[in-house]
């Protein structure tokens, strides 16, 4: 008959006549390469410390095309909670999925076809503030108070300046040209 191999080990596999005359025999095998241990990925970076703004990235030593699904605690992440990319394996989690997490550590697995990764630590702060944009900065002081009224009163005065020139020349002498 045929034997299968389910793990690592030595087995003895007896045969036995059918007839009745007692024969038999015996053949002892060893059997490796079945203990089906999967691989255990290094994190190269770790998702690490997020204060509430942005995303969070983590990469592990891994084929990306090997990856399956990320798990947090032991459950499966929503996989339109993140993201997978070329660089070894380079996850991404997105803002909007961080800000449903409470303060505190989480602890990631990504699985892959093969394997496991080390445990992905993300730590969350307890007090998440958004950046501060700063104001603009205010004009600076010239002297002037007039802005565009200023201007137009300039350009009044130019204006009645240029028509009395234009005057004077068509009248000289008394006597209009």
């Amino acid at each position: 008959g045929l034997v299968t191999a389910v793990a690592d080990g030595t087995a003895t596999i007896r045969a036995t006549a059918r007839d009745g005359s007692g024969v038999f025999g015996e053949v002892t095998v060893t059997v490796t390469g079945q203990s089906g241990a999967p691989n255990l990925y290094r994190v190269i970076v770790h998702f690490g410390s997020w204060g509430g703004f942005g995303q969070a990235i983590g990469k592990v030593e891994a084929d990306h095309a090997k990856f399956t699904r990320l798990l947090r605690g032991g459950a499966e992440v929503d996989s339109a909670h993140y993201w997978v990319t070329p660089g070894s394996t380079v996850i991404t989690l997105s803002e909007a999925y961080l800000r449903t997490l409470g303060s505190g550590s989480h602890t990631f697995v990504a699985e892959f076809s093969d394997g496991v990764s080390e445990e992905i630590e993300l730590d969350v702060a307890a007090s998440r503030t958004e950046p501060t944009i700063p104001p603009a900065p205010s004009l600076p002081f010239t002297g002037t108070a007039g802005g565009t009224l200023g201007l137009v009163a300039l350009l009044l005065v130019s204006v009645g300046a240029a028509l009395t020139w234009a005057r004077r020349k068509r009248v000289v002498g008394g006597r209009a040209r």
